[in-house]
């Protein structure tokens, strides 16, 4: 016989003898107490639980909530720096495009060759230390 079932037929055991009344009031309020803690447990941690899984939903709302917003300011700025908005509104103030003779310096990369750092400091310097000023290919203007 398992340890399971023998504390399961001592139980049996104790339940049988109070509610015969052949057991004495103190062993009667301790199992007593024993099974009202069992149940207020129970309770507790179904109501913890509860709580959890709402703070849980309410977190995932909120991450959809931030998402769809993101999505939107993202639509949003992508319509302000699309070439149909801004040519237009450059031509209405009067700008036009530069002539080749005008054009100095041209930023150009292949994907994957330069990194961030490199960009910038290609576009900051004056054609210095080696580099040439346009890529290959592309006739030096100055």
């Amino acid at each position: 016989m398992n340890t399971g079932q023998r504390y399961i037929n001592h139980l049996s055991m104790m339940v049988k003898k109070a509610l015969e009344g052949k057991m004495g009031p103190f062993n009667f309020l301790i199992i007593l107490g024993f099974f009202s803690s069992l149940v207020l447990l129970y309770i507790s941690l179904h109501v913890h639980l509860d709580g959890i899984s709402t703070r849980i939903d309410e977190g995932t709302r909120q991450r959809q909530i931030l998402e769809d917003e993101r999505i939107s300011l993202m639509s949003r700025m992508n319509e302000l720096v699309s070439a149909e908005r801004i040519i237009p509104l450059a031509e209405a103030s009067g700008m036009h495009p530069g002539s080749p003779d005008q054009i100095h310096r041209v930023a150009y990369c292949e994907p994957g060759e330069m990194t961030e750092d490199d960009r910038a400091r290609w576009a900051l310097r004056g054609g210095e230390a080696g580099l040439p000023s346009t890529p290959a290919g592309v006739p030096e203007s100055r």
